[in-house]
């Protein structure tokens, strides 16, 4: 009997409203919602996918133990988490709070309350070993925040902007930015008018609908914004009001970009003067711009400083919402702020805390999760030596032979999931959980990371509920991954203290509470009430919170800062780095990654029938394929200062010569048959952890890296 059931996709942060058709109670269609706003309708392959993840042959349905032969059986998932609650109080009790790390990967995307609950367990043993990968995607975002100041009216909106500047992402695939079907947005935005530049070495499919896209070299992205920048300033298009009422630093930032002229630029970046002139052109009469920049800008070695010239070329265009204008982040699920057209003063990178190995602190993006396999592996007082971890870092993370290593390390390993991943297949405990159409949700997970990443979420106040749509499989024995660290701790004798969304603590009772209660306990104090967001199913935009960004405060001193010292000394080693390519170099090729529209990172990858392709090719363009004698199809291999792999060789007439382009989430594990035509290439194994790493948020190099290229 076929039915039909509105949600919302929970694959990735777009949150895409989805109707589900069911038969016989098993999902078998994922269409777009078109009674929705916003979306229109759009759902992408990844969401489209949803049957098949959720009908998984592999998928688990009883937890796991290790055992001493190094293989896992099933284990009461009661029992498993007995064990895992007296082996955590053992070891609280032997070494104290921070020898218990916890890893927040994608898993916590999927089940918008389980960051909540975790991060309450952390705070009941005591432990700040938080690890998260935000130090690993786009750290640069947060830090350039702290060292430049923050707007506190929020973001111009997409649908305003006469021009857009899109650096390093590609929204069309991603979702970030332009989330709510970004094809549709950018047509319309262009068709309205709207000039959209496009920076990025690919032609993307973003960048196929630029009006300017400026094809660099990949990791020239410093070199491109800086020369904007000196354009903006040399050709007068300043907002002079807006520098002299809020922003310091004008005169220092302009003898710091005075070395980024356009001959130097697109000499250095490989592209044209005249298109560099248009682009500035194009930003200096724009009356208001939508700036946004994504992960490809925070791999490539100056992610900070990256985001940091984003910030400073908005400040001095005076690209910041005025008095009157649309608050971007008005609250539905969250707490109510009260938007202003005025600066907050920078605030520092650093929190303080450090790690033990290689310099390493704890800033604004958290504490570097580069560090997190070193400590795990270096002896000592404040040695990890239990990790709960909510992902799959042996497929996500760089350097994988060292994060194999440290997790074989590790005395207690503890992951929840609905498959046997390559991580789970290292830990002691595999806790069985519930798929994501077995479990209630809302949207404010989104709406919580609009606050720190203005590419998510939306510009208008939306929500979204949805309810369990399926029950669990009959005879199975699973959890919801919140329920982990609820029990572990009642087991730890630790009860949790949860928080409303305005910082009350909410009281539960004595019993266990449901999932839909834990919602309840957490959301309490939102902007719009959970009960009226539950009345609307297919999700609403509330009008009635929209908010408005009220006038500066008459006593308001506080000044952005756009010559912080740390990030113009940065690009003063930027333009002092000698420049051009040596063809002696065996390294001369550049490698850079690429979304694949079908999975979202380390999630369900091997899921059968997911790809389109088992495995990841490795891109280049014609003239470099003719010019090394090689054959799309052909291996080839692919080697970098501190690895190699080989990968099946395809050709791209949209790269420019000199780069090899390849999705990341795919390849064998350390312990596995490495063949790439049945399970794809692993790029982290031509990465290193500790080389290369940013200072703040020790953020390894993992785009435009050095490479050799050969037929293997």
């Amino acid at each position: 009997m076929m039915k039909t059931a509105s949600t919302f996709c929970r694959l990735c942060t777009a949150s895409c409203p989805t109707t589900i058709e069911f038969n016989e109670g098993l999902p078998v269609r994922v269409m777009g919602d078109r009674s929705t706003p916003l979306y229109g309708g759009y759902t992408c392959v990844k969401g489209r996918s949803l049957p098949k993840i959720h009908l998984n042959p592999d998928r688990l349905l009883f937890s796991l133990k290790k055992e001493a032969d190094g293989r896992h059986h099933r284990i009461g998932t009661d029992q498993a988490i007995t064990e895992i609650g007296n082996k955590l109080s053992r070891l609280l009790e032997e070494h104290g709070p921070r020898s218990i790390a916890l890893y927040y990967g994608n898993s916590v995307v999927p089940y918008p309350v389980l960051s909540s609950v975790a991060a309450s367990f952390m705070n009941a043993i005591g432990s700040p070993m938080s690890f998260s990968a935000a130090t690993l995607d786009q750290p640069g975002l947060p830090i350039a925040n702290a060292l430049h100041g923050k707007w506190l009216g929020g973001r111009i909106a997409s649908a305003e902007a006469d021009a857009a500047l899109i650096v390093g992402g590609n929204p069309v695939i991603s979702k970030q930015y332009l989330s709510q079907n970004p094809a549709r947005q950018l047509k319309d935005g262009v068709n309205a008018g709207m000039k959209l530049i496009v920076i990025d070495p690919r032609s993307t499919e973003t960048a196929r609908r630029a009006h300017i896209h400026l094809q660099i070299r990949p990791g020239e992205d410093v070199s491109v914004l800086a020369g904007l920048v000196r354009l903006l300033i040399a050709d007068g298009a300043i907002d002079q009001a807006f520098l002299a009422e809020n922003v310091d630093g004008f005169d220092q930032l302009a003898r710091a970009v005075e070395p980024f002229n356009p001959q130097y630029v697109a000499a250095r970046a490989g592209i044209s003067a005249d298109d560099l002139h248009e682009a500035a052109r194009i930003l200096g009469e724009a009356r208001k711009a939508y700036i946004a920049g994504g992960t490809g800008i925070s791999m490539t070695g100056h992610g900070n400083l990256c985001f940091y010239l984003l910030l400073c070329l908005q400040s001095i265009r005076g690209f910041w919402p005025r008095a009157g204008d649309m608050f971007t982040a008005s609250a539905v699920l969250t707490a109510k702020v009260e938007p202003k057209a005025q600066p907050l003063a920078p605030w520092g990178a650093f929190t303080g805390a450090s790690l033990r190995v290689r310099d390493l602190k704890q800033s604004v993006a958290g504490f570097p999760t580069s560090g997190l396999p070193e400590e795990i592996l270096t002896p000592g007082e404040g040695r990890i030596r239990a990790l709960i971890c909510l992902g799959n870092p042996l497929a996500a993370w760089p350097d994988s032979a060292l994060a194999h290593e440290a997790m074989s390390k590790l005395e207690l390993l503890v992951i929840p999931n609905v498959e046997f991943s390559e991580t789970a297949r290292l830990a002691h405990y595999v806790l069985a959980t519930k798929q994501i159409l077995e479990t209630p949700a809302t949207t404010q997970l989104v709406e919580i990371t609009k606050n720190l990443h203005h590419g998510y979420g939306w510009d208008v106040p939306y929500a979204q509920y949805t309810p369990a749509l399926l029950d669990p499989p009959a005879e199975s024995d699973l959890i919801e991954e919140w329920q982990l660290f609820y029990r572990v701790a009642r087991e730890m004798g630790r009860p949790l203290q949860l928080f409303g969304v305005d910082g009350t603590p909410s009281q539960y009772g004595d019993g266990e509470p449901s999932s839909d209660e834990v919602i309840d306990l957490v959301l309490r104090g939102s902007g719009v009430p959970l009960d009226e967001v539950r009345r609307h199913p297919t999700g609403k935009i509330y009008r009635s919170a929209q908010q408005i960004v009220g006038p500066r405060d008459p006593d308001c001193r506080d000044r952005l800062n756009i010559a912080d010292a740390f990030m113009l000394e940065e690009l003063a080693g930027v333009a002092a780095e000698s420049v051009g390519a040596d063809d002696r170099d065996p390294y001369r090729f550049r490698l850079i990654t690429r979304r694949n529209d079908a999975i979202v990172n380390s999630m369900h990858r091997r899921v059968p029938g997911i790809h389109k392709m088992r495995y990841n090719p490795a891109y280049m363009a014609p003239d470099d394929l003719d010019r090394l004698g090689l054959q799309p199809g052909s291996l080839i291999s692919i080697r970098s200062r501190y690895g190699e792999v080989k990968a099946v060789l395809a050709s791209d007439d949209t790269l420019r010569p000199g780069v090899v382009s390849i999705s990341h989430g795919y390849g064998a594990a350390p312990e596995e048959d490495d063949d790439p035509f049945a399970v794809g290439t692993n790029v982290n194994r031509l990465l290193r952890m500790d080389v290369d790493h940013d200072p703040i948020s020790g953020i390894p190099r993992m785009g435009a890296v050095a490479v050799a290229v050969a037929a293997a």
